[in-house]
């Protein structure tokens, strides 16, 4: 009687684990460049509401389209991220920063520092510096 209940309770677990592997594992990921936004904002006020009115749970987890002017672009290993300052606080500057797709990277490369750029990105939210978005894209409009 042990046996079977011992085998039963492998074979459940067989198929719970093929189960989750398959609709979860290999669920696709969604194409953040064709998503629409969740909420229009400028790339200050965005700042400014994650800072001082403590509104970054209202931002973290939407897809976000922001204006605003860069003023320096990182690059790390290819990865690029453009910077949106608004503060140099203690450990250097401080505002938006967004992580772009690898597909952006030419237009990136090319773009002027005091013009302004429309942008669409998922955030992560606010670490007490930055607010962080990931997976942006350039808006061509």
């Amino acid at each position: 009687m042990l046996k079977k209940i011992i085998l039963s309770l492998l074979v459940i677990g067989i198929l719970g684990g093929g189960y989750a592997y398959f609709f979860m594992y290999n669920k696709s990921h969604p194409d953040y460049e064709d998503l629409d936004a969740d909420i229009t904002i400028s790339a200050q006020d965005l700042y400014l509401q994650c800072k001082e009115n403590g509104k970054a749970a209202e931002y973290t987890g939407k897809i976000i389209e922001t204006l605003g002017t860069p003023q320096e672009i990182e690059d790390n290993d290819g990865i690029k991220t453009l910077v949106f300052v608004f503060e140099e606080g203690m450990f250097g500057a401080e505002g938006v920063r967004a992580t772009f797709l690898p597909s952006n990277n030419n237009e990136l490369s090319s773009l002027s520092m005091n013009t302004q750029v429309r942008l669409k990105a998922f955030c992560t939210g606010y670490n007490e510096t930055d607010v962080v978005l990931e997976k942006a894209s350039l808006i061509r409009k």
